[in-house]
């Protein structure tokens, strides 16, 4: 049954639920999010009172990565093999381009878990934001107390930013996804480098703490690792192993979108959530 909305606003509304599967350091995955964006954008247009709750799940296609040791590229040739790397590479740069993505394929690449454990994080605070904007009375707010500017932006200009899309409920989510994906991508830094991710974590508004030895804990602790659901061996639980390829999007629990997919699947798929809501209602 598609999920309806009505906290928000007296009028109902299609809550889309996105769960959408990706690892940090797939150009893939980039491409996943920035089609479905896409696609949210339209749809929005000819239906602002639809909302989106959008997940990010983790797939770690590398789970057992050491920090800062490969080249950017080794992740795609280790997935698909050297023969087939040139042509991938081909195709990845030409889609990029549709959405005037520029590839930096400079730099070091590894393990990706802090970073995934990061927008786990991001969607957290969404969730707590929510909370208190439902409920009168309550009130979250976020700290930032810095005392200096930190020491790295989200590497974004104003026209490149994530807008803020009213359709979309995870905010906070949502920025920092696209924000470590275009610094890492794009700007050549390494996601597995924890000091950078948390330059990038406190660069945020809002940022996702306060102090960098309160992103250090978490990162380092046994919560996160458990959210995260890796085992102390670093291999993901079996339940990740129905998802075969990423990015892979799935929306009401239901309807399933496999691989890099151009926005028109995703709005035929949004399209057929809303008369399946409009025809039983």
């Amino acid at each position: 049954m598609t999920a309806v909305d009505t906290t928000l606003t007296s009028k109902k509304r299609i809550k889309f639920e996105v769960e959408l599967y990706g690892d940090t350091v797939c150009p893939w995955s980039y491409l996943g999010k920035k089609s479905l964006d896409s696609a949210i954008q339209s749809y929005s247009t000819k239906h602002p009172d639809d909302v989106f709750d959008i997940i990010w799940k983790p797939f770690l296609l590398w789970p057992t990565a050491e920090v800062s040791a490969y080249d950017k590229r080794a992740p795609m040739v280790k997935m698909v093999g050297p023969a087939r790397a040139p042509g991938v590479f081909a195709r990845l740069i030409s889609t990029a381009a549709e959405y005037g993505i520029h590839f930096n394929w400079d730099g070091l690449v590894g393990n990706s878990a802090d970073s995934h454990k990061l927008v786990m994080l991001a969607y957290e605070i969404d969730q707590k934001l929510r909370k208190a904007q439902e409920q009168p009375g309550q009130q979250f707010q976020l700290k930032n107390q810095h005392s200096a500017p930190p020491t790295l932006d989200s590497g974004l200009s104003a026209e490149e930013a994530p807008s803020q899309t009213p359709s979309i409920l995870n905010q906070t989510q949502h920025a920092f996804l696209e924000a470590l994906f275009y610094t890492t991508l794009t700007q050549g830094f390494d996601p597995s480098d924890r000091s950078f991710l948390i330059s990038l974590a406190l660069s945020m508004d809002p940022p996702l703490a306060t102090y960098p030895s309160e992103l250090v804990s978490y990162l380092d602790s046994e919560e996160s690792t458990r959210k995260l659901g890796l085992d102390r061996k670093g291999s993901p639980p079996p339940p990740q192993h129905v998802i075969n390829a990423v990015p892979s999007v799935i929306v009401q629990g239901r309807y399933r979108v496999g691989g890099y997919q151009k926005p028109e699947v995703y709005l035929r798929v949004f399209e057929k959530v809303r008369e399946g809501y409009l025809n039983s209602s």
